[in-house]
Parts: structure tokens; sequence; C-alpha cells
């Protein structure tokens, strides 16, 4: 799914399709801001934050690319084991997408999102309701 609109590019990518034909990009942001936001100050490599939003009803964690003061490579979920259960190439989206993760095919537990960029790495435990 892809819903990008407006000179900014808001732009909403994942592995949840759902029809944002409707709204705008100031729709998108304040939708998205009011899930329950989650501050991220843990890096492997080095130090740095970025925004993670989590929407438990709908099993769904959002991360805004624009927290971000670098480009992304790829997006991934490792279950409690360290195994990836998801990659996703993001290189070719816009810096400032608003990126969703939906978590509804699996099962309740603990994971880890982490976002690579070229040069870091970024991490965050998450545990699914």
């Amino acid at each position: 799914m892809i819903a990008c609109i407006g000179i900014s590019m808001v732009c909403v990518y994942g592995i949840k399709a759902q029809s944002t034909n409707s709204f705008t990009s100031q729709d998108l942001r304040e939708w998205v801001q009011k899930l329950k936001k989650i501050e991220v100050a843990s890096s492997i490599d080095s130090p740095s934050s970025w925004t993670l939003f989590e929407d438990q009803i709908e099993k769904s964690f959002y991360i805004d690319f624009d927290s971000f003061n670098l480009n992304l490579k790829e997006v991934l979920i490792k279950n409690i084991q360290g195994d990836v259960i998801y990659r996703h190439k993001v290189h070719e989206l816009p810096v400032d997408a608003i990126y969703e993760l939906d978590f509804s095919k699996f099962p309740s537990g603990y994971y880890t999102i982490e976002v690579h960029s070229f040069i870091n790495k970024f991490s965050k435990p998450v545990e699914l309701f």
C-alpha cells in the first residue's frame, strides 16, 4: 500500500493493506500522532533517537522515518530467539515516510524491531499482547 500526498511526501508503507486514498498528508500525521508514542533512544552502534508509535488494538507499530537524520536501508522484525521473521528494503522510500509494521499475524510475545541505515542499526524491543 502506498499513500503519498502533497509536496512534503508524507507516505504510509507497510505489510498491512488498508485504503488511505481519502487521507490528506495532515490527516495521516494526525492519525499516527494519536497512537501511543514510544521514544526510542537505543541504537546498536551509536546513540540516536527515533520515533515509534504503537497501536496494540490493531497490533501495528509505526516508524516515523522523519525522526532519523539519515537514509534508511531496511526494516526487520526478529522473534525472541533472534530469528528474522520479517525484512523489507526501504532505501527507495521517502525520508519522511511513516512505515507500518502489521503484527496481526504474529502470536503474542516479545519481538525486536530493527531499523538499519547504511551506517547504523537501531533497535527497539516490543511486547505484543
